[in-house]
């Protein structure tokens, strides 16, 4: 997607006009207070180091994060979780075809992707032992870690380094250590 496409600067004014119509009173104004320039559409022509037009921001949101938030309900946008959105897609998923073979099979991490095609999930492929089989440890740890309501932050345990564990629980899967894994999960969220 063009970075400055014919009308995107008034398409993201209007969209966080939209969201800030949303938001408790308080926080509005303090994003208003802080904006104000831009959320009144006074947006300037504001240039990046190589003199090419710099994206806009709404509180760190670009217009794409408020579409991501507002058309497909993904929490994954911003300054603070864009990055980590952007990290757990770089693994590797599973190609379209085995990802359409299991569009329905219970317990398994589905995440929104975003190359073009809004509402395309896309299933990490640490999920299983091969193509056609899920790990069984995997799906008892995605119920532990309610995936099917949180994806992103069941794909980010999976994916990043456990202080318990040593490594990334996605690394110990086929190792023996599956009583493990549940029991750091079930921690976790006793914890809670």
């Amino acid at each position: 997607m063009e970075r400055h496409a014919p009308g995107r600067t008034a398409a993201a004014g209007a969209t966080a006009r939209f969201v800030l119509a949303l938001l408790p009173p308080a926080e509005a104004e303090r994003l208003v207070a802080t904006h104000s320039g831009r959320l009144a559409g006074t947006l300037e022509n504001e240039t990046s180091a190589d003199g090419t037009p710099a994206e806009e921001t709404y509180a760190g949101f670009t217009a794409a994060d408020l579409a991501f938030l507002l058309l497909d309900d993904n929490p994954m946008v911003g300054p603070l979780l864009g990055p980590v959105r952007e990290r757990l897609l770089s693994y590797p998923m599973l190609d379209d075809w085995a990802a359409e073979a299991h569009a329905r099979t219970p317990g398994l991490i589905r995440l929104r992707g975003e190359s073009g095609a809004r509402g395309v999930d896309r299933i990490p492929s640490f999920q299983f032992g091969d193509a056609a089989t899920p790990w069984p440890v995997v799906v008892a740890v995605n119920g532990l870690l309610d995936a099917a309501r949180d994806p992103w932050g069941a794909a980010d345990w999976w994916l990043s380094a456990n202080g318990y564990l040593g490594v990334a629980p996605a690394e110990l899967l086929g190792s023996g250590q599956d009583g493990q894994l549940v029991g750091t999960a079930g921690y976790l969220v006793e914890g809670e």
